[in-house]
Parts: C-alpha cells; sequence; structure tokens
C-alpha cells in the first residue's frame, strides 16, 4: 500500500504449529494483520505508526522467552511482491480452493474464489479463514442477509454469496480492507457492499440472518451485544481465537442469549457457531 510504512518482524519458531499458532494469535492482538510462515521462521506484518515495541516483548518474554526474534522496515512498494512470493493456492475442502488473480484457474469443477490479498489479512492460509469456510458448507444460504464483520480481503462474504446469499455487507475498521474486499468481490462476480468502520455502524445496518466474524477474542467479546442486535434470529460463525479462549468466547454469546450449534478446531485456532434461541 503506497504511503505506509510496514514493520515485518521475523520469529525463529523452528517451523512448530502449536508455537506459530499462539505467537499469531498474541501478536494479533498486539496489533500485527498478516503472517507468513517462511522456513523455519514466522513472519508477522504491523503498520509503523501502531508498532508498540514494548507490547511485543512483553508477548516473548511471557509466552516465548526462547524464541529469537528480530524487526525491520518495509518500504510500501514492496508488500505487493512479498505477497506474489508467499502466496500459493488454498485447498478449502473438496468443493472449494482459494487463489490469486497470478494462479492459472483449474476448470475442475469446484468453487474458486480468486483474491488479490494487498495488504488485507483472509486468504485462507490461515487455519481461522479456512475453519470458517468449511464450516459455512454445512448450511444453507440461499437467500440470506449476511454480514462480513471484519471483512479483510472479503473472502468470506465472497464465499457466502457464491454460496446463495442474497445481500452481503463486509464492514472493516481498514479502509484499504473495505476497498480490496470490494476489489476482490467484483473479481469474482458476485454481489457486496463494503463499508469502512467499526461495530458502531451497525446500528444504522440489518438486520441479518448470518454473521461472520473472524477477528480476535477481544473485540469478538466486546461487541457480542452489537452481533446480538442485529441478529434477531439465526447463526454467528466465529473464530479467530485459540483453544484456551473457548469459555470467555461461549460466556459473552450465551450472555446475549446465543446457543453454541457446533465447533470445529485445527491445531489450536477454533471457530464456533452459535445460533439465537429462535433460529
Amino acid at each position: 500500500m503506497v504511503g505506509e510504512s510496514y514493520i515485518e518482524l521475523r520469529a525463529e519458531t523452528g517451523k512448530k504449529p502449536a508455537l506459530n499458532d499462539l505467537l499469531t494469535g498474541l501478536l494479533a492482538d498486539v496489533g500485527f494483520e498478516s503472517f507468513v510462515e517462511e522456513g523455519t521462521e514466522l513472519l508477522a506484518y504491523i503498520r509503523e505508526a501502531e508498532y508498540d515495541a514494548e507490547a511485543v516483548q512483553e508477548v516473548f518474554q511471557a509466552f516465548a522467552p526462547d524464541v529469537a526474534f528480530r524487526i525491520q522496515h518495509i518500504a510500501p512498494q514492496n508488500w505487493n511482491a512479498t505477497w506474489e512470493a508467499q502466496f500459493e493456492p488454498v485447498e478449502v475442502n473438496e468443493h472449494c480452493w482459494i487463489r490469486a488473480p497470478f494462479h492459472p484457474a483449474k476448470n475442475d469443477g469446484r468453487l474458486e474464489i480468486v483474491i488479490e490479498p494487498r495488504m488485507s489479512f483472509g486468504t485462507g492460509h490461515h487455519a481461522t479463514t479456512r475453519l470458517v469456510c468449511k464450516a459455512m458448507y454445512a448450511d444453507n444460504w440461499s437467500g440470506l442477509k449476511v454480514l462480513d464483520m471484519g471483512c479483510g480481503t472479503g473472502v468470506l462474504g465472497i464465499l457466502a454469496a457464491k454460496l446463495g446469499a442474497g445481500a452481503v455487507l463486509g464492514i472493516d475498521i481498514e479502509p484499504w480492507a473495505a476497498e480490496n474486499a470490494l476489489e476482490n468481490a467484483q473479481q469474482n462476480g458476485v454481489q457486496m457492499e463494503c463499508l469502512c468502520g467499526e461495530a458502531s455502524l451497525l446500528e444504522h445496518q440489518g438486520p441479518f440472518d448470518r454473521i461472520l466474524a473472524n477477528i480476535n477474542r477481544n473485540i469478538l467479546m466486546e461487541d457480542a451485544h452489537n452481533y446480538r442486535a442485529v441478529l434477531p434470529k439465526g447463526k454467528i460463525y466465529l473464530s479467530g481465537f485459540l483453544s484456551t479462549d473457548i469459555p470467555q468466547i461461549k460466556e459473552a454469546f450465551h450472555q446475549q442469549g446465543f446457543i453454541l450449534e457446533s465447533q470445529h478446531q485445527e491445531g489450536d485456532w477454533m471457530c464456533l457457531v452459535m445460533r439465537t434461541a429462535e433460529a
């Protein structure tokens, strides 16, 4: 993204899935937006203006004291080249796969989602995105009104549209993410409205039949009441948190009248599908 500087953090994790998952969750909580596994290192990216060196140091001291890490400044014009070098097609399941525009189409009958990630989170490489995508296949989306909260690239909203949703709204706190999601929706030939803002926008939106919220534990819990206000009858797909966060997530949403329908796990990452009592 031209005009902004980013910081790249490289942590020597030894290619350990559990450690990569742990650090991804913790670094996301202190503002890191995108993650890539490269060899034995975990790479994490954050806008320079939001980088908090003390918070990062506390994460490693408390949870990974033996992991060495270093940071470097990344010129804005290098970001897309970095993504193109790292972004490989993702097999979601036997019905769906995700690719970038520079990958050739497979034309094998599977549903295909084309994502230009730019600076946004949500390419299918992270377990949370795959978990939600897989869980969505057990639901009926025909004609439904769907909210993709914290939409990032828009991949979840796009999948909902391709599965038959009648209307999809994506909301993200970052203006470039909302723009990216709209571009990706157009690339995939689906209709998706995209807005920039926080959960306060929901006061003037809805009601919805389904909500997709792949964000992080703290934001999900803080905004549970906002989601309930625009979901009088339906389901919410929650992800972006670890298995150790489940009791807190469940409690926050139980207080808002949500009932657990199913849960899905990949490594230490989770997806909970919860419904209103009326659904």
